[in-house]
């Protein structure tokens, strides 16, 4: 009974260290409050990707204007991502 008992403690400690790992923050928040900078290798490719389509559509554009409109969209992307994953 007591290894059943201990099983089972240790089988809730395990499982609330897989629920914290699930929840592994990709932006860490700089001492500041609003500033948030990639902590692992899943912001960095969100970084990299951001930065990719905005070379790519800069590339693309014939004038400033269209290159505004994804411009907008990739950032808005970019603070809505960092903002979901990144500790509070």
């Amino acid at each position: 009974m007591t290894f059943y008992k201990s099983h089972r403690v240790f089988f809730q400690d395990n499982l609330l260290y897989t629920e914290c790992m699930a929840r592994r923050y990709w932006f860490k928040t700089h001492k500041a409050g609003i500033v948030r900078y990639p902590s692992t290798w899943e912001g960095w490719l969100v970084i990299i990707a951001y930065l990719a389509g905005l070379v790519y559509f800069f590339l693309q554009a014939d004038s400033i204007s269209h290159f505004l409109t994804p411009f907008l969209i990739f950032s808005a992307l970019l603070i809505s991502v960092s903002y979901l994953k990144s500790e509070l």
